[in-house]
C-alpha cells in the first residue's frame, strides 16, 4: 500500500511541477496566459489552477507521511543487519 501512495505522490508531484513549469515557459514564450486573459485575469487563473494542483500535492504528502507511519524502522534494521 505504501508503495501505491508513494507513487500517487510522484504523479500529484510531477503534475505541479508540469503545470508551473510548462504554464511560465508559454507566458515567457508568446505571453500565453496574458494575450488570451489581460494581465489581471491571467495571473488569477495561472495562480488558481497552481493552486489546485499544489494542494492535490500537499495532500499525497499528507497521505503518505500518514500511511509510511513506522516504516523506517522496518527499512532501518535490513540494512543494518
Amino acid at each position: 500500500m505504501i508503495w501505491a501512495v508513494f507513487a500517487a505522490h510522484m504523479a500529484a508531484r510531477l503534475a505541479y511541477v508540469g503545470y508551473v513549469w510548462v504554464g511560465l515557459t508559454r507566458q515567457q514564450s508568446d505571453g500565453w496566459w496574458t494575450r488570451r486573459w489581460g494581465i489581471e485575469g491571467g495571473f488569477g487563473r495561472f495562480r488558481r489552477g497552481a493552486s489546485i494542483v499544489m494542494t492535490i500535492d500537499a495532500v499525497s504528502f499528507v497521505a503518505a507521511c500518514l500511511v509510511g507511519w513506522g516504516t523506517l524502522p522496518i527499512f532501518v534494521a535490513r540494512a543494518a543487519g
